[in-house]
């Protein structure tokens, strides 16, 4: 993923963006769940994500700690509102169980246009991506 960003950021198009979504409830579900039921939450999450945010190329990874990250090039934003209204339009199919009483609530940062100048520089906004989405605890878009 960091050499997906080093090379998007430093050579390709400035349309392209990164934007963290953190699982806000990722350490309640953890602790309330078996490791396969929270894979199985984490599966359902990263599955919502990437059907939400299909438009154009993207490409999404799972960080750790309940932080997705997203790449995409579009010319829309993909603030808090429109992941909201994209998580909404959503299919359940085979959601159900993996979610049982743990909607998804995602803490979303603000998306970053992806330029830089170095290797260093690139690997920050992955930083400055995570960042904002752990602060971001009013941002926030739910599903399910």
């Amino acid at each position: 993923f960091e050499s997906y960003v080093v090379q998007l950021s430093t050579m390709h198009s400035s349309a392209t963006k990164i934007v963290a979504a953190k699982l806000a409830n990722v350490e309640q579900v953890y602790n309330a769940s078996s490791p396969g039921e929270f894979r199985d939450f984490l599966t359902a999450a990263g599955t919502a994500l990437l059907t939400a945010t299909q438009e154009g190329r993207n490409f999404a990874t799972y960080w750790g700690n309940g932080v997705f990250l997203l790449i995409y090039d579009n010319k829309k934003t993909l603030g808090v509102q429109q992941l909201e209204r994209l998580l909404l339009e959503v299919p359940m199919d085979g959601a159900e169980g993996a979610l049982s009483n743990n909607a998804l609530t995602f803490q979303v940062g603000e998306e970053i246009p992806l330029k830089a100048a170095s290797k260093m520089d690139a690997l920050f906004l992955i930083d400055k991506a995570v960042e904002l989405a752990e602060i971001s605890g009013d941002q926030v878009a739910k599903f399910a």
